[in-house]
């Protein structure tokens, strides 16, 4: 008796996060919320929430305290509010990083490319009275890729440098990649200025460029299904004529009340869900039932919130309101949807959570093996770490399950 009383006790609420870059950024929000006693809470990535059931007494402010304890930003979401996600930033970010990304890429992997490049280089620093800085043509050229790369590597990825800072003792997929872009792009100087070939300013550049670019269309496929949520949301009605003392009188549909006798005029929306008291129209239930054909209805027969009245003028006598509406509870059940993980996601949490530390110390173990072990230089030993830093990202296994769950949901 005890655990159901406490049960009936817990209130669900809704928080927007903002801040998460990956699932790993997801369980440190959910063990920061999930230590405070009595609460459950689920967050869930792609819609950027958390689903809180939590004490009464457990105050939204509290709640947010934790969230911010974990390094992400809290902010409550009201029944009537809805999620805005916004992808100019991503955007930006991404023409960007294509402008630089895309030069270094082609000239680091043509050696036609380079030659003209580096012969055009030449040319200009010669027209501008300015010798060769460097001791060779490929130490010009790879100079050139290094400066193009840079603001990538420094500007673009800046916000994945600074989540893996603030993450650093719970690794997330962004400890990968800016542990990754970093070692690439820092050994692509050292290289430089040795005049060694192995220089990975394509690798640099190009991971972040790839990362940023899955971000912008994970941001597209979010902001897409929030819009239809959106647009479910604002189908409601706002205002109400309800007949009180034998006068019509216009009320906003919140003090809408159970018994409340209100008229539904032609091309109107049934304000709430109530049993017909006076007049026959013809009534259009698509958006609930997804009948196609509008249906009769005369005293005595149910209708359903958010459907459209056809042609009569009705009086109806409402028997449920607010979140007990038909409307009201499809609503919740859509936003539910959103934000509950399937069993596959709960996996890809897990996952992602023991993932970063497992591949950064696989990537040390290579590079003292290749090194101390095999006898391969340095710059090879390297070499071959970097890259099972910059291979090993499966953000997709964190993004594309939840991101899919979500647009899912949305068509729905």
């Amino acid at each position: 008796m005890a655990d159901s009383d406490s049960k009936v006790a817990l209130e669900p609420r809704t928080f927007k996060v903002t801040g998460m870059t990956c699932n790993a950024c997801v369980n440190s929000v959910e063990r920061s919320l999930n230590s405070m006693p009595g609460v459950s809470a689920t967050v869930n990535f792609a819609a950027e929430t958390a689903h809180v059931l939590a004490p009464a007494e457990v105050t939204a402010k509290e709640i947010i305290k934790k969230i911010e304890s974990a390094g992400y930003e809290g902010k409550e979401i009201g029944d009537n509010e809805s999620i805005t996600l916004h992808s100019k930033k991503s955007a930006v970010a991404l023409i960007v990083g294509l402008i630089f990304t895309i030069p270094v890429m082609l000239f680091s992997m043509s050696m036609d490319l380079q030659m003209n490049f580096g012969s055009w280089l030449v040319d200009a620093l010669n027209t501008l009275g300015v010798h060769n800085p460097t001791n060779s043509f490929h130490q010009l050229v790879n100079t050139a890729l290094i400066i193009l790369s840079a603001p990538v590597v420094l500007v673009v990825a800046f916000p994945i440098h600074r989540a893996a800072v603030r993450n650093f003792f719970h690794p997330t997929m962004d400890n990968l990649i800016s542990l990754g872009s970093l070692t690439a792009f820092i050994w692509s100087i050292y290289a430089t200025y040795n005049d060694l070939d192995s220089v990975y300013t394509e690798v640099a550049a190009s991971i972040v460029t790839l990362v940023v670019l899955g971000r912008y269309l994970e941001s597209r496929a979010k902001r897409s299904a929030s819009n239809a949520l959106q647009e479910l949301l604002k189908i409601s009605t706002k205002e109400v004529t309800v007949k009180r003392g034998g006068l019509p009188m216009l009320i906003p549909v919140e003090q809408l009340e159970i018994g409340d006798v209100f008229v539904v005029m032609p091309g109107q929306r049934v304000a709430t869900d109530g049993v017909v008291v006076s007049g026959t129209s013809s009534i259009d239930n698509s958006l609930i039932t997804g009948e196609s054909v509008p249906v009769e209805v005369a005293p005595g027969d149910r209708v359903i919130g958010a459907t459209v009245n056809q042609n009569g003028r009705l009086e109806v006598r409402a028997t449920r309101v607010g979140k007990e509406t038909e409307f009201a509870r499809i609503t919740a059940m859509v936003i539910s949807a959103q934000g509950e993980k399937a069993p596959i996601q709960r996996l890809a949490d897990r996952i992602s959570a023991i993932f970063v530390p497992v591949v950064t110390t696989i990537a040390i173990a290579t590079y003292l093996f290749w090194h101390y072990v095999n006898g391969a230089s340095l710059a090879r030993s390297i070499e071959i770490a970097v890259a099972v830093l910059v291979i090993a990202c499966p953000c997709a296994l964190g993004l594309a399950t939840p991101v899919a769950l979500l647009v899912a949901s949305g068509r729905g």
